[in-house]
């Protein structure tokens, strides 16, 4: 198995091109919201507390949806689910562009958080339809997630200069629309079954541990995210603040690109917990002065191959529940981007703001100790064996994964992965 298995056929490439445009429209919608708060609140006379209520709506939207898709895909495959929330993304970007009224406005927010939520669903879609390859397919996609999000204040900043919020959503329902009729045309394909019935308690456990360690994770992400800027101010201008974190953002794509073809070589969780390691000693090196925005930067492309790489994780060790288990983690681990934020200020007041990165780092480490915990109590098991599409190929099966264990995984000879009927 090779990396050019990722492109091997048609429907790979359809897939991967989909799930891209998705993940780019993702970032793109989440970064839309903060550049447009001041003229939500001088249009609409709001205060900052009710303007606040729309990143509530939606991520209240994104809970319910990462939760109900990960049951409901089960039943229905993955396509009804992902044409289902293209469908739901369109009408909350239309909605964002006709409403005039402060309630129409919290309703279009519930409804993109709603189809966001939905479309995560393409993590599990993905990471089940490549099989071995599937951490590499999560980078190369989740990529477009960061360059989405450079774009959205770029956009949000052209629809605010002709007067208003309604191009920024027009042209997100634009892109949401063409997303729409490409999952249109995606072959339809089915989770793994469960088989084992009897781990249900393990898979709980697994459950609760691999979420307070995403949450952890998030945590450290959003605060990064919130939190930089303000510890840049200290000592640099406000060009370079905010080249900074443009670069931050492009260094989280470029970490997951990087770690497409090393994916393909190395294990889930040591990709995972040998990024988090490195963004940790990144920190700490931003906390002196001089080295911060570099050291910022590289936070971001250590930080990049995180969240895909831990979707993978899960279903390497619940092969025939991941699913169920990848959405309510995903959905649980949302909780971290409340919570951290808010602590790592409360730092602040009771420090200095010079303290932000080594609070960050030790939210890392101790994420670092939950998963180092994981890897110790939930050990890799063997996918499913005789995993089959309409095409009647079986995947391969890393020996890494046969074991349990392992830093690198060769590849057992046999048919290409994930040979199901695609999108």
């Amino acid at each position: 198995m090779t990396l050019r298995d990722l492109f091997r056929d048609k429907d790979r490439r359809y897939l991967l091109l989909t799930a891209s445009l998705a993940f780019l429209a993702l970032g793109t919608s989440q970064a839309l919201y903060g550049p447009l708060y001041p003229w939500f609140r001088e249009s609409l006379s709001l205060s900052g507390s009710a303007v606040g209520l729309i990143a509530s709506f939606h991520f209240f939207g994104a809970t319910v949806a990462v939760l109900a898709a990960g049951f409901v895909l089960r039943r229905t495959g993955f396509k009804p689910v992902i044409v289902a929330g293209a469908c739901i993304f369109s009408a909350g970007y239309a909605g964002f562009a006709a409403s005039t009224l402060w309630g129409g406005i919290l309703a279009s927010a519930l409804l993109l958080g709603l189809g966001f939520g939905t479309l995560v669903s393409f993590n599990l879609f993905i990471d089940d339809y490549f099989g071995p390859l599937g951490a590499a397919a999560l980078n190369l996609t989740n990529m477009f997630f960061g360059i989405g999000a450079i774009l959205g204040p770029l956009l949000a900043g052209a629809s605010l200069s002709l007067g208003g919020h309604r191009l920024a959503f027009l042209a997100g329902g634009a892109v949401a629309l063409l997303l729409l009729a490409m999952t249109l045309r995606l072959r339809q394909h089915h989770p793994v079954a469960e088989t084992d019935r009897s781990g249900a308690g393990t898979a709980l456990a697994g459950t609760v541990v691999f979420l307070v360690f995403l949450a952890l994770y998030i945590a450290a992400e959003a605060s990064a995210s919130n939190w930089i800027p303000t510890s840049l101010t200290r000592n640099h201008t406000p060009p370079v603040v905010a080249s900074t974190m443009a670069m931050v953002w492009l260094a989280v794509s470029a970490g997951r690109l990087a770690a497409v073809p090393l994916s393909v070589h190395v294990a889930p969780h040591v990709m995972v917990l040998g990024s988090a390691g490195c963004a940790t000693a990144m920190f700490l090196l931003a906390r002196f002065e001089p080295a911060a925005p570099l050291a910022y930067i590289a936070t971001g492309f250590f930080m990049g191959p995180v969240y895909p790489a831990t979707v993978s994780w899960i279903r390497r060790v619940f092969p025939s529940r991941a699913a169920r288990v990848a959405a309510a983690v995903m959905a649980g681990g949302g909780l971290g981007g409340i919570f951290g934020p808010p602590l790592v200020g409360a730092v602040t007041d009771s420090f200095s703001t010079a303290e932000i990165p080594l609070a960050i780092a030790l939210i890392l480490v101790i994420a670092l100790l939950t998963g180092l915990g994981i890897t110790l109590f939930f050990p890799l098991r063997p996918i499913p064996a005789g995993r089959t599409g309409p095409s009647g190929r079986e995947r391969d099966t890393p020996r890494g994964d046969q074991e349990g264990i392992g830093l690198v995984l060769p590849v057992v000879p046999g048919p290409v992965p994930g040979s199901d009927s695609r999108d």
